[in-house]
């Protein structure tokens, strides 16, 4: 609760680049000396780092300040990015010459602190790492779960120390050669093989007089008795009380303070917040007796003189003998000394003012800074960290008002939703995101109905500012809130994305078009016009979606770059959704080098999916699969499977393509496990080509399995991802053919055939791009329903479309259909066959190609 992310990093940074003069109290001639070190080091590293110098700030205390690229960094962004510029900074720091990096206390750790671990753990393999921390209970940081799978990780548990090391280690703590058995045994059976217990009785006994210590021996005093048989306190908490209450009153004060301090402790601050005056002169010398008893030891050396409480439960039980309230005073003295000190580099220390102010029992000094405390966490990706701090926030503020800006407030509810959303926790993402819109005034359906009435009033709203823009576009006297709430419903948009609720999609999409437009117009207006421009290509006529791609084209010019990008990549989606190849791979060349090493995997990951699936219906196909090579890659490095399950699919279907169906279901098959973790869209098209792969190899049980686990999603939802066609097809091929077979109960064969057919054509209500498909299938199954003359008729109503759109792929497919189902001896069989033959040369469809060529031959 007390630690900034990635505060714990300071001191490893500061040590691994030497940079240990770089004091609490150093020059601005010493700061301005470790500035310069570094950025030498990162230009040895590569001179493109030094742009990106600022994100070193969260580890090292220079505050570089932000430049034209790293400012438009935030969140996951800014927190990839970090991490691969530590892990280039470790991998420089240890290339001539192994290390190892000790991490005491790590249960302490926030989570962007153990995420960089796990990172730099993987990445650097010349790093060798020991983490030493309590048993960790649930909930189980996931970094440190993912990192206890790992096989080159071993874990080793302590347990209670045998009586011998026990003994071992009292020795070595009293600096004696042996133990007199009095001592050993009474040891032994208080603490039971607990070290630190063991350590407190040893230092007690010895401070009360009972065992005496001469020339390395020791030897029970005289009058000490029968240990048995003394009145000792039974539990650790008794022994360090016993031990604070043998000291003089001017040290139990210093102990006390500096409790409330922390477990570290500096004499800085110790002798500006003591309050006792005379006393002040003497703690040094206070501090040199506690380091001697073993209580509080030595943490730093000048210039920084800091000490330690031993144990974490020393500082608690010391803790807990001020009063109510002198905590209460001395924590807000203690805060408002780092108020007063720390200047630029307050920041770090958001999470322990909020501590401090907690305990002083200032509420609106709480919520301020636990505010801070979470927009900091938010910025830097620190997501469970911004959950926390902002929720504490807002739950304080309700009980009693303090920050009343609505703007704040659904900021902040907005950075809690979109940190569930980066941690894939959809429901409580859009519960948060709810709420930031509620706080301006906005209020979201929580039905389908609702979503449907709402999304219905939008297309209104929209259609009178398509017709009137004049009074409706820039007409809000509160353009700032209508811009927030327009970026609240672009990230409540990719959450509901994932919940395949097209219409509540459709109702977020159009929500936020019209906040937008009613704004200030900004490059914010680019995104909004492409989204709507790929969501009225599903449902309104082609002119409407076409008028929506040329406004965010317009909208385009006066964007930001990043704006430009995601508004490049939603065209590209929208014309991919229509078949339009050679524009959607135009506007995924624009988007892709927007995100190239922008830290931004998750648009990078979806752009080269855009791009490879822009290049394969155009015959480019050594260049699509080298793009879902590149992309298996990153998203293994990255660890997202939803990007590792686009990559193997694409492959596998690119594999199907030219026959090695042997390569193909290996790679399906790891794809339909990563599926699992996924959204529904990509399980359906996953188990489809699974299902399709299966059946052509020859295994139709396993294909109508796998074709089952699809119709089952199909059935459940709609539509919602383009590249997924083949999934859907798949379905529909096993369906019907092996109805077609004869395999298994007829009426429950031809029901199941209907049903994977209907999935096809509702892929096609929404994409284009299945139309020509569905009408392949649609005429195999009138074609095995005996109705022969509708199958012709409505293959060549498909023929028609697929050469009206330039769907290649699908003109040969139905063209092969069409040719296997006429005469042998009929001539146009072989002009079908022939046209098929050159169409699936023509994109590299190398398997089509040679079963068009043998059935030329047949």
């Amino acid at each position: 609760e007390k630690s900034t992310p990635y505060l714990a990093w300071r001191s490893i940074f500061t040590r691994f680049f030497e940079l240990e003069w770089l004091s609490d109290n150093a020059s601005v001639q010493d700061v301005e000396k470790a500035r310069e070190q570094v950025l030498s080091h990162l230009r040895q590293v590569d001179e493109s780092h030094t742009a990106m110098a600022p994100l070193l700030n969260v580890v090292l205390p220079f505050h570089f300040p932000d430049n034209e690229t790293t400012s438009q960094l935030s969140g996951e962004v800014r927190a990839n990015q970090t991490h691969d510029l530590c892990i280039a900074l470790f991998k420089y720091a240890t290339a001539k010459m192994p290390r190892l990096l000790i991490l005491e206390d790590a249960h302490w750790l926030d989570s962007a602190s153990w995420i960089l671990l796990r990172l730099i753990s993987r990445d650097v393999s010349s790093l060798l790492i020991v983490i030493a921390m309590r048993p960790a209970h649930d909930p189980i940081p996931p970094d440190l779960a993912r990192m206890s799978e790992r096989p080159d990780v071993q874990t080793l548990s302590l347990d209670s120390l045998p009586a011998a090391e026990i003994e071992t280690l009292i020795c070595r703590r009293l600096n004696v050669t042996s133990l007199p058995a009095e001592v050993s045994g009474f040891i032994r059976d208080r603490a039971e093989g607990h070290p630190f217990f063991s350590e407190e009785l040893a230092y007690a006994l010895r401070d009360t007089g009972l065992i005496i210590i001469e020339n390395s021996e020791c030897r029970l005093a005289s009058e000490a008795g029968d240990l048995r048989n003394l009145n000792f306190p039974d539990t650790i908490d008794g022994v360090i009380i016993s031990r604070i209450d043998s000291l003089p009153a001017q040290e139990q004060l210093l102990l006390k303070v500096a409790s409330v301090v922390g477990r570290i402790f500096a004499l800085r601050i110790l002798r500006d917040i003591h309050p006792v005056e005379s006393d002040k002169s003497q703690l040094p010398d206070f501090l040199l007796h506690l380091q001697s008893l073993d209580i509080t030891p030595l943490e730093t050396p000048e210039p920084d003189l800091a000490y330690i409480f031993k144990h974490i439960i020393t500082q608690e039980v010391t803790y807990n003998l001020l009063l109510f309230a002198q905590r209460r005073e001395l924590h807000r003295v203690v805060a408002q000394w780092f108020e007063r000190t720390r200047g630029e580099d307050i920041a770090s220390y958001f999470p322990l003012l909020v501590h401090h102010w907690r305990l002083a029992e200032d509420l609106p000094k709480t919520i301020d800074y636990l505010g801070k405390a979470g927009e900091q966490a938010s910025t830097l990706g620190a997501n469970q960290e911004a959950i926390n701090f902002l929720s504490e926030a807002l739950k304080l503020n309700a009980e009693e008002i303090h920050i009343t800006d609505k703007m704040v407030l659904a900021d902040w509810e907005q950075r809690i939703g979109y940190a569930y959303l980066s941690i894939g926790k959809i429901e409580e993402s859009i519960q948060h995101l709810r709420a930031a819109l509620g706080h301006l005034n906005r209020h979201v359906p929580e039905s389908q109905a609702g979503y449907a009435l709402g999304l219905l009033g939008g297309l209104i709203q929209q259609t009178g500012h398509r017709l009137w823009s004049r009074h409706f576009v820039g007409s809000s006297r509160e353009p700032e809130v209508c811009l927030k709430a327009a970026y609240i419903l672009q990230d409540m948009g990719v959450a509901v994305y994932h919940t395949s609720n097209p219409i509540a999609a459709m109702y977020v999409t159009i929500c936020q078009l019209n906040e937008a437009e009613r704004a200030t117009p900004s490059g914010f207006l680019a995104t909004g016009y492409a989204a709507t421009a790929v969501l009225s290509a599903f449902f309104s006529p082609y002119k409407l979606a076409v008028l929506y791609s040329n406004l965010a084209q317009k909208a385009m010019t006066f964007a930001s770059r990043i704006e430009a990008g995601y508004a490049a990549e939603l065209l590209s989606m929208y014309n991919l959704g229509i078949g339009h190849w050679k524009e959607a791979q135009k506007f995924s060349e624009e988007a892709l080098p927007v995100y190239a090493n922008s830290g931004n995997f998750r648009r990078w990951e979806e752009n080269i999916t855009i791009m490879s699936s822009t290049l394969l219906p155009q015959g480019y196909v050594e260049q699509a699969l080298q793009l879902r090579q590149e992309l298996e890659q990153l998203a293994q490095r990255a660890e997202t499977p939803q990007a590792q399950v686009w990559a193997l699919v694409q492959q596998a279907e690119i594999a199907m393509g030219q026959g090695r169906l042997a390569d193909a279901i290996p790679m399906l098959e790891k794809a339909a496990v990563l599926a699992e973790t996924v959204g529904e869209a990509d399980q359906v098209w996953v188990h489809g080509v699974l299902a399709s792969a299966r059946l052509q190899i020859g295994q139709p049980l396993l294909a109508q399995q796998s074709a089952a686990a699809s119709q089952e999603l199909i059935e459940k939802t709609m539509p919602n991802a383009f590249y997924a066609l083949e999934g859907y097809a798949g379905v529909a091929e096993v369906g019907i053919t092996l109805w077609d077979m004869g395999s298994g109960n007829r009426k429950v064969s031809a029901k199941k055939a209907r049903a994977s057919l209907k999935g096809l054509k509702q892929f096609a209500t929404f994409f284009p791009i299945g139309i020509a498909r569905a009408r392949m299938w649609e005429g195999m199954y009138k074609w095995r329903s005996g109705n022969q003359s509708k199958a012709h008729q409505i293959w060549r109503q498909g023929l028609e479309i697929a050469q009206k759109n330039t769907f290649v792929y699908e003109e040969g497919l139905l063209r092969s259909v069409i040719a296997d189902h006429l005469e042998g001896g009929d001539p146009v069989r072989s002009d079908h066959l022939l046209r098929a033959f050159d169409l699936f040369s023509s994109i590299g469809a190398t398997y089509a190609a040679a079963q068009a060529k043998s059935a030329l031959g047949a």
